[in-house]
């Protein structure tokens, strides 16, 4: 069990991460292209908070893809991360 002020320390500092990201262009890999911490940190995120779209995007904004595919991808990503949750 995590306590209120570790998730809100976790969410915070991801949050930062990602506006310094955007400020600064970071464009080192081992940052953007950790496919698996921001995708488990995003499930994490959606599933605690319903807020994963900020880890998603740091993984996905990079990648530059067009609008109708950065879309339908998050899409496809909140419906699967939406349909895992019912599972109890």
């Amino acid at each position: 069990m995590i306590s209120s002020i570790g998730l809100n320390l976790l969410i915070g500092s991801s949050s930062i991460l990602f506006c310094l990201q955007y400020l600064l262009k970071i464009r080192n890999k081992t940052i953007v292209e950790c496919t698996w911490f921001w995708s488990l940190f995003g499930g994490f995120s959606s599933t605690t908070i319903h807020a994963g779209s900020g880890s998603i995007s740091i993984y996905l904004l990079p990648k530059s893809l067009d609008k109708i595919t950065l879309i339908a991808t998050m899409a496809l990503l909140f419906g699967f991360i939406n349909f895992f949750k019912l599972i109890p």
